[in-house]
């Protein structure tokens, strides 16, 4: 019992050192890939599993040790922490030993109780969706390359899709999506969870628990857990969107997603999981910031409790609080094609929902661009919107700016476009002299059925040059 109780004692300054050193490297490698950040974090917990597993060999095949120094000051010189040699704990240590043995018990039962009702899920939801989703699901599988049968059923037990089973995986489809959602909605979600059987994630998921469970009173392995599941989620989303090959409408599709969501379980890999308002930051390109003290400020505390345990000789009972989680990891380049382009365009600083609109009223980059570049600046995007669903192209705003008509802003080219107005008749009819005209003014003579052409000729015919309201006058008399 002696040699358990020493074991989970030293794993308390052991785990510290393990979150500040994948601490560091997370931070370092916060610019790559959702993959590599993965890998990092589930790398840090295998060395979090395995800590106590050599420690406690190592005190079994020296029990001498037990009663003397252990871990020597020169070794935590460099971290900073200076650790006297520690005592034997006699009694304190027995009763280390059963508040772990409680905690992991309690927390074995919760565990159990989660996939208990994982599978009940899994069981009252046998009704296949329709078939129409089978064959998209089928088709999806082998886009991502997966090769085991994976059952489609619809669910009116679960509010967002998930996947339980690792050896015959069930992926649930609620039934409120089938009516909330839109097709290519449902499809793309159908590829996230078809993403989390490619990368077995939900037997990864098991492995998770079962060390979180053992470690539980250690932040440290809560808060990698809490950065597995974070990156393990910016993995899938990013299978998703190269398989459907839209960020934006993945991204709609979670915000329309959590809506509908009614509960998740922790053994079913759902669409919906992880920090939803972090996930749909990433995919349209603007990650929230990172910093070192939020990892920091986690395991500075433990060291801490560890000098103080040593130096004191007397065991101090685990902390079973987990520390909060970090912001979601940030993605260094973001998703390509529409957002690359609206950064191209001059336009870095949307809110996701402007971005979302945007992509819903299908304004491309590239009309944004072209309106910029026409000479009206960076419009706002409702200006956007309103002049392409009043048929406003790039190419008419330049033409109706380069006539040189007065005062043109949206509003004004979306009068001259709504009454056919031509541009270049425009340009003409400055030309001879007349104008410049406003828009309304433009408008009025198109009403009119004057152009450039009668104006023209008017003047051949000695009227010389004419105001505007005698121009109207004469093309309403049949003169012109």
């Amino acid at each position: 019992m002696e040699t358990l109780g020493w074991t989970l004692i030293h794993f308390l300054w052991q785990g510290a050192l393990i979150g500040v050193a994948y601490g560091l490297a997370d931070f370092a490698c916060r610019r790559s890939a959702a993959e590599i950040r993965y890998a990092l974090a589930c790398a840090a917990m295998v060395l979090m599993a395995a800590s106590p597993c050599l420690m406690f060999g190592f005190l079994g095949a020296h029990p001498a040790e037990l009663a003397v120094a252990i871990v020597r000051p020169a070794q935590l010189t460099s971290a900073g922490v200076s650790v006297p040699a520690p005592r034997a704990g006699g009694a304190s240590v027995k009763w280390v030993v059963g508040l772990w043995c409680l905690g992991v018990a309690a927390l074995s039962l919760w565990a159990a109780a989660g996939w208990v009702m994982a599978q009940r899920l899994k069981w009252k939801s046998r009704k296949l969706a329709p078939e129409i989703w089978r064959q998209k699901l089928a088709g999806l599988a082998a886009r991502l390359g997966v090769t085991r049968a994976v059952r489609l059923c619809e669910s009116a037990l679960t509010g967002a899709p998930a996947v339980i089973g690792w050896i015959r995986p069930v992926i649930l489809l609620p039934a409120s999506a089938l009516t909330g959602l839109t097709a290519q909605q449902i499809e793309v979600l159908l590829a996230h969870e078809l993403a989390h059987i490619r990368r077995c994630d939900y037997l990864v998921n098991l492995l998770q628990t079962v060390v979180e469970t053992l470690l539980f009173y250690h932040p440290a392995v809560w808060w990698i857990g809490r950065r597995i599941r974070a990156e393990r989620e910016h993995c899938c989303d990013d299978l998703a969107v190269s398989v459907c090959g839209d960020a934006v409408v993945y991204a709609r599709a979670l915000t329309d997603l959590e809506s509908l969501r009614t509960g998740a379980t922790e053994f079913a890999m759902a669409a919906g999981g992880g920090s939803l308002s972090g996930r749909v930051r990433r995919l349209v390109g603007r990650p929230e910031e990172r910093s070192v003290p939020s990892w920091f400020n986690v395991m500075a505390p433990v060291l801490g409790l560890a000098s103080v345990f040593f130096a004191g000789g007397g065991a101090v009972a685990p902390s079973t609080k987990a520390a909060e989680q970090r912001p979601p990891a940030e993605t260094p380049k973001g998703p390509k094609g529409f957002l690359a382009g609206l950064r191209e365009a001059g336009y870095t600083s949307l809110t996701v929902d402007e971005i979302i609109q945007l992509k819903d009223r299908g304004l491309t980059p590239e009309y944004l661009k072209g309106m910029r570049e026409a000479g009206l600046g960076a419009l706002r995007p409702e200006l956007l919107m309103k002049l392409r669903d009043h048929g406003v192209s790039p190419q008419y705003a330049a033409k109706a700016l380069a006539a040189g008509i007065v005062g043109l802003e949206p509003e004004q080219l979306i009068l001259l476009q709504q009454h056919g107005v031509d541009p270049e008749d425009v340009r003409r009819i400055h030309a001879l002299g007349i104008g410049p005209l406003t828009a309304r003014q433009a408008v009025e003579l198109r009403q009119q059925g004057v152009t450039h052409s009668s104006i023209d000729n008017a003047q051949k015919q000695g009227f010389g040059k004419l105001s505007l309201p005698q121009i109207v006058k004469l093309r309403r008399a049949g003169v012109i």
